[in-house]
Formats: C-alpha cells, sequence, structure tokens
C-alpha cells in the first residue's frame, strides 16, 4: 500500500476531530509539502495511531530532512519502545545539524536501554552511552545533574553484565 495512501481511511473516519480532516486536505493540496506532512502526522499521532505518524513524517523527512522532524519521530518511537529505531532517528537528527546536549542525552538514554534488553551487545552499548552522555556534556555543563548521571554511566560499565566479560554483538 502507498504511503499516500496508508492513513487516509482512518482520517476520513475522524473527520469530526480537529485537525484530521484539515491535514488531510493539505497533503491532497500539496502532497510534496513536508509541513504538510508533519500536519498529517501530527492528526494520526493525536489519534492514537503512532506506527503511521511515524510513517507520514518520515515521508516529510524524505522530501525535506531536518533534526527537528527527526527528533519528533525519535520521540514517538521511545514511546512505542523501539529503541533500536529511536537510535537511529537521533543519529539522523544529529547528522542534520542537531548536535545539541539534548539530543546526545537522548541517545545516551536509548543506548542504555538497548543494552539493557540485549545482554550480547550490553558492555559495547552502555560504552557508546557513556561517549554519548560525554559529547552531552561537552556542549552544555549542568554540573550536578550531569555528574550523577555520568558516574551512574560509567557505573553500569563495571555492574555485572556491563564490562564483565560478556561478549559483545
Amino acid at each position: 500500500m502507498d504511503i499516500l495512501q496508508a492513513p487516509w481511511s482512518a482520517l476520513r473516519a475522524a473527520r469530526g476531530r480537529p485537525g484530521a480532516a484539515s491535514s488531510e486536505r493539505a497533503v491532497s493540496f500539496s502532497p510534496r509539502s513536508p509541513d504538510a506532512r508533519m500536519a498529517k502526522g501530527g492528526a494520526l499521532l493525536a489519534m492514537g495511531m503512532r506506527r503511521e505518524a511515524v510513517a507520514e513524517m518520515r515521508e516529510s523527512a524524505r522530501i525535506h530532512d531536518g533534526a527537528d522532524v527527526r527528533t519528533r519521530i525519535a520521540g514517538i518511537l521511545r514511546g512505542l519502545e523501539d529503541h533500536a529505531g529511536e537510535l537511529d532517528e537521533l543519529d539522523l537528527a544529529i547528522a542534520a545539524g542537531g548536535d545539541n546536549a539534548g539530543l546526545h542525552y537522548r541517545r545516551r538514554c536509548a543506548l542504555f536501554l538497548i543494552g539493557k534488553a540485549d545482554a550480547k551487545s550490553r558492555a559495547r552499548r552502555y560504552r557508546e552511552a557513556v561517549a554519548a552522555f560525554e559529547r552531552a556534556l561537552e556542549i552544555n555543563r549542568n554540573p550536578a545533574e550531569a555528574s550523577m548521571a555520568l558516574e551512574h554511566a560509567r557505573g553500569q560499565l563495571g555492574a555485572p553484565g556491563g564490562e564483565s566479560g560478556e561478549p559483545d554483538a
């Protein structure tokens, strides 16, 4: 099914909801508009159709990539507990010019969640998480909170299942 057609039936069924009909109209008038795609993705998200919202927002990014859209997609994927997808989107956001402390901090969180769930790659992911957090600190120092979080991250490297000799994937 074409990405342009996949969520249409849901939008048509939700015409009474604020934003759904106007988003559908905006995309029909300008299917190549990244803003119309984002609006449609936002309407889908508001209706609880998170996977469809991600698909629509990715189409927006395909038309005109940017850190904002990638960051928004990453947030939705985090809610879906798709941390590998979240990490990919955060990396794309950083590559698109969003090299800020918040993105590196979120990247660190995604890496920890991936490592926590996958014993085979845990040590490698935890090392990457520490590096991401150190990058966040280089960009924006918040000494009290940052120090505690970094010490926690480093502590996880020495914790059971951290850098205890388990193989990396």
